[in-house]
């Protein structure tokens, strides 16, 4: 058995709370915590009666790689690179170093596809860990963004990156980041294949923060372009994946599940890794009990996407970072839920 397959079997469906010992109740009215309650009890289903105490040992995966489409010239950053986005973020430049360290979060930036060779000038804030599946994908918009064999190796690529960073500290809680020029026009594409939305409701008339006029046109002919092209079985979330995703989608998917077949919560950023989490939700209908929304993007994708997945997002701020730095804000929120509401090994 490969290690996609040991992975979605060991996924187990979230079953009810493990009850709460009554010495630890607050005097807190029925409801009283709203969504902050509900979230305490998806917490206690995951961790169903581990040994989990605060603070919780958090863990941010951000995962690295270039886009084909990217060579369009419609990314927000257009006189950049991936790899030196990756070179700012390892360096403090970027608001995600600003505020990990401060809320104890532990922090790997992980190449999966970068297309040039790339070194970290030392270690900072995160670490740094190469798993390269391939140097970058190929334009969606003319054919398909991979081959299935390599969307497989890039899903398979990000289990092992959360098996390897998690082995000997139990990780209790897990967010996901990512880094690459062209993701969010591959997050839209998943998105319309996944959801059936059309494109209107995805990029909206001035498409991602930063897009206007001819930027935005370009994006949404650019993602249209890549939907006419071929036929796709919403149902087959490797085809999906091989035909727009990106090897930075495709491994976050494999961390997810791999966090799922762990028992460990996943903290989803932004529209990126919310499109890697319905790519691995396809894949294991089990799995989307243990994401969870850190906050709704500017995107409209981003919303589309969770709203396909059933998520509420916890947070509201009109992010589009997409580095990991909604998911590291709501991990000081999922923390104090657990501080409040947990189960009485975790007091």
């Amino acid at each position: 058995m490969n290690r996609i397959e040991e992975t979605l079997r060991r996924i187990r469906p979230l079953g009810p709370a493990v009850a709460r010992d009554a010495r630890f109740a607050l005097p807190i009215p029925k409801d009283g915590l709203g969504q902050l309650g509900r979230l305490v009890e998806r917490l206690r289903s995951i961790y169903s009666g581990r040994r989990v105490g605060t603070p919780l040992r958090k863990l941010l995966l951000i995962a690295a790689a270039d886009h084909g489409i990217g060579r369009h010239g419609v990314s927000r950053y257009p006189q950049a690179s991936t790899a030196e986005l990756v070179r700012d973020v390892l360096a403090g430049r970027a608001a995600v170093a600003r505020i990990a360290p401060r809320l104890q979060v532990r922090a790997v930036v992980v190449d999966f596809g970068l297309a040039a060779d790339f070194a970290p000038n030392g270690t900072g804030w995160a670490e740094f860990d190469q798993r390269r599946v391939a140097p970058g994908t190929q334009d969606l918009s003319e054919g398909p963004a991979m081959s299935r064999e390599t969307a497989l190796r890039s899903v398979s690529a990000g289990m092992e990156a959360l098996e390897h960073w998690r082995r000997g500290w139990d990780v209790d809680l897990l967010g996901t980041g990512n880094l690459g020029l062209g993701a969010s026009i591959s997050a839209c594409a998943i998105a319309a294949a996944l959801t059936g939305r059309p494109l209107g409701d995805l990029l909206g008339c001035e498409g991602p923060a930063g897009a206007s006029g001819a930027s935005a046109a370009s994006r949404i002919d650019l993602v249209r372009k890549a939907l006419e092209r071929t036929e796709i079985d919403p149902d087959d979330a490797i085809g999906v994946l091989a035909e727009y995703g990106g090897l930075e989608i495709g491994a976050l998917a494999g961390a997810a599940l791999a966090a799922a077949a762990n028992g460990i919560p996943v903290l989803l950023d932004g529209a990126v890794s919310a499109a890697a989490a319905a790519v691995a939700a396809a894949l294991s209908p089990a799995s989307r009990g243990y994401f969870i929304a850190s906050h709704r993007g500017g995107l409209p994708a981003h919303g589309a996407l969770l709203e396909h997945m059933g998520l509420e997002p916890l947070l509201r701020l009109d992010l589009d970072l997409g580095e990991g730095a909604g998911a590291v804000l709501a991990m000081d929120l999922v923390e104090a839920a657990w501080e409040l509401g947990g189960t009485p090994s975790a007091a």
